[in-house]
């Protein structure tokens, strides 16, 4: 009775209290884009490698303590597909918030966009991760008080976006268990292929092959003798962008002038073309030449310069995401 890779489900569901299971439900699935990966590890081995005997050799381990669970995963970058509502969000709206992100409904869009992470009541989540066997059977991996390590925003010309998602949170032993039956989103994911698609400042007629956006948090364990629970804090988070664009002409767009002047220029990247509620668009206001500006790439005979920089923690938008209608 082996398990298939292609057999897997994911649901995230906020929760209202760190680390207790809100229990998701149908429509809490995310539907993957490429099968999850799931990961385990503890904070306190107690291996007693080091423990003196007559021996001269290691001891049997003790017990791990604090046991976490990391969960690797990949989301089409799309909208809802119908209208938002308070209580109608879009696929990632359990996914977001942790990774230090405020969320805001307004004008029949959902906004998030990243807060400091100094400011209390960062969100967390549940994951349940189901994994199936050739007999349809299902084993359940949960992962409580889930928050993000890593989310990437990527797109390559003419195909649609992803998400790609790593969060951590507190290990639960794994059961053999029911499936939960997904409901999923219908929407198509648009693709990367559309007038401005990326724009950086005024420059926004490159022939761009590639572009993402990252979010890298640094997440640490809270030591706590008073609890066998697993907690983390946010205690450093990098912004960063990347982009392939064809190599023109300097009065097209200056990017050795951006890079020893460290200016600073609005940074979208747009996938969808409204009308649908299926448009999605990132927005980083302060965005700048952080690296040697231009690693020159050679492709089927055209050159194209990789672009590189960072976010600066400023601003009105430093790394913001909204589902417009």
């Amino acid at each position: 009775m082996p398990q298939i890779k292609g057999l897997q489900v994911v649901y995230a569901k906020r929760e209202a209290t760190e680390g207790t299971d809100p229990v998701p439900t149908a429509p809490d699935a995310l539907q993957l884009a490429q099968p999850a990966t799931i990961s385990w590890g503890a904070y306190q081995d107690n291996d007693q490698a080091e423990k003196d005997n007559q021996k001269l050799e290691s001891e049997a381990p003790l017990a791990p303590s604090y046991l976490w669970s990391e969960l690797a995963f990949r989301l089409y970058v799309r909208g809802k597909g119908s209208a938002y509502a308070t209580t109608a969000g879009p696929e990632t709206h359990a996914v977001l918030p942790i990774f230090g992100m405020s969320d805001t409904f307004a004008a029949l869009q959902w906004t998030y966009d990243t807060i400091s992470v100094a400011t209390a009541g960062l969100l967390t989540s549940t994951f349940y991760a189901f994994k199936g066997l050739d007999t349809n059977v299902w084993v359940l991996h949960k992962i409580l008080a889930a928050r993000g390590r890593t989310l990437t925003i990527s797109a390559v010309a003419g195909q649609p976006g992803f998400y790609d998602c790593v969060v951590r949170g507190m290990y639960v032993e794994p059961t053999d268990t029911a499936i939960i039956s997904p409901t999923y989103f219908s929407t198509i994911p648009p693709a990367f292929a559309a007038a401005a698609s990326w724009q950086l400042g005024s420059f926004s007629t490159g022939f761009v092959k590639r572009a993402s956006v990252t979010l890298e948090n640094t997440l640490q364990f809270r030591d706590n003798a008073n609890a066998t629970t697993v907690r983390h804090a946010v205690v450093k988070r990098a912004l960063s962008w990347d982009v392939g664009v064809e190599a023109a002409r300097i009065a097209d767009y200056n990017p050795w002038l951006k890079w020893t002047s460290r200016a600073q220029e609005a940074l979208i990247l747009t996938l969808g073309v409204g009308a649908g509620n299926n448009k999605v668009v990132f927005t980083g206001d302060r965005a700048q030449w952080a690296n040697e500006p231009v690693g020159y790439e050679d492709e089927n005979g055209l050159v194209r310069f990789a672009g590189k920089g960072t976010f600066d923690p400023g601003g009105t938008n430093r790394f913001n995401i909204l589902y417009a209608t």
